[in-house]
């Protein structure tokens, strides 16, 4: 019976491709934008997103089959280090204690 159900969610099941490519592109210019624009209004905007996206899937685990996989798990790991690297960005600049800037050689 539950074998139905899982056949039926699965032909439900909408495309995610193209959400995933925007996702990625999603990530791409936050890479840009930390790289580009060492600053903390920066640092906050990235932060805020991070935090949207990673709820965000699992608020919309329901329209996915399986709701919880490893790849997205993986990915929200990732997500999660980017978040915790533009913390740490933004408690150094407050106290002082560190030289935030990017250096990129040339």
């Amino acid at each position: 019976m539950s074998g139905d159900r899982d056949d039926a969610a699965a032909a439900d099941t909408p495309d995610l491709a193209a959400f995933g490519a925007l996702l990625g592109g999603v990530f791409a210019v936050t890479a840009v934008l930390l790289v580009r624009f060492p600053a903390r209004p920066v640092w906050i905007g990235v932060a805020l997103l991070q935090v949207i996206v990673i709820a965000g899937y699992f608020a919309m685990a329901d329209l996915r089959v399986p709701a919880i996989e490893i790849n997205g798990l993986l990915v929200k790991a990732a997500q999660a280090a980017v978040l915790a690297a533009v913390g740490w960005l933004l408690l150094s600049e407050r106290s002082g204690r560190r030289d935030t800037r990017v250096r990129v050689r040339r």
